[in-house]
């Protein structure tokens, strides 16, 4: 019996270890998407007179990229002719503002793309496609960068001509609060827009933001509570991307991923005590 309850520990501390390390991993890929923040028009996209005064911008404060995605588009293989279907983000910026890794397209870089591995291995029969060509919305595109994660993806840069926009993603500077960033951007632009607080399914760091300069301070709580059920309101009501879904997914399974650690060690640590109870 007590090799058997030693063996049962053994499992269920091996099985929390194995949890944390998944949940940790995940952690990992959420927080890859954390050096940015995303604002998100409020009426509809961006009109053309706003991108072309954010393109032209030569002394920004912050490093930005506009941008826009199109679901289920079809994507062809150059050569072979070979179809599929993705998710095509087309951006104006510097790609690691939504894309922090993999190898990353600039602004003028008008005629490379970034596919997922999964559209390579569809299109080329291998996920090793770098300097293959597609063809995507009558322009030909030469694949630059190859990525694991998410799915179904195509990233291409275009002018602001050519771009439906209704984000703007602002690379975040070290030791900046993202809320601040946010709130100067738009009111330096004068743009119709609202942050997309995504972090919200991370913390609790709403709630810290919710409490005014003085804890007595009802009419502060009530109007902070009321903002942040506006921003999360916000949130909820706007369509993912690619992108975005993946995140969300990632912290998800991160938050399942770590409960079942806790639940697997604690059991692993009572198990010596199960058998000694009395009633």
């Amino acid at each position: 019996m007590k090799k058997r309850k030693r063996i049962l520990e053994i499992i269920c501390l091996t099985a929390g270890l194995l949890c944390f390390t998944a949940g940790f991993v995940y952690e990992k890929k959420a927080g890859d998407f954390s050096h940015s923040v995303v604002i998100r028009s409020t009426d509809g996209m961006f009109a053309p007179d706003i991108l072309e005064r954010l393109s032209s911008e030569t002394d920004a404060e912050y490093t930005f990229s506009v941008w826009g995605e199109r679901k289920d588009q079809q994507i062809t293989a150059s050569e072979s002719k070979r179809a599929c279907r993705g998710d095509a983000i087309t951006i104006y910026g510097p790609t690691r503002c939504v894309l922090p890794y993999g190898q990353g397209l600039q602004t003028e870089e008008t005629d490379s793309c970034i596919i997922s591995e999964d559209l390579a291995e569809e299109l080329f029969g291998s996920h090793r496609a770098k300097g293959q060509q597609i063809l995507y919305m009558g322009q030909t595109l030469t694949v630059q960068s190859v990525v694991a994660a998410p799915k179904g993806l195509l990233i291409r840069e275009a002018g602001t001509e050519d771009l439906d926009a209704d984000r703007i993603s602002i690379l975040l500077p070290e030791g900046k609060d993202g809320n601040l960033v946010c709130r100067e951007f738009i009111s330096r632009y004068g743009l119709a827009a609202r942050a997309l607080r995504f972090d919200f399914s991370s913390d609790l760091s709403w709630l810290i933001e919710a409490i005014p300069g003085k804890w007595s301070d009802f009419d502060g709580w009530k109007e902070n509570l009321k903002e942040k059920k506006r921003e999360m309101q916000f949130v909820s009501s706007a369509e993912r991307s690619n992108l975005e879904a993946y995140y969300l997914s990632c912290l998800r399974k991160r938050n399942v991923c770590m409960a079942a650690g806790i639940i697997f060690f604690m059991a692993g640590f009572c198990m010596p005590w199960a058998g000694n109870a009395k009633f």
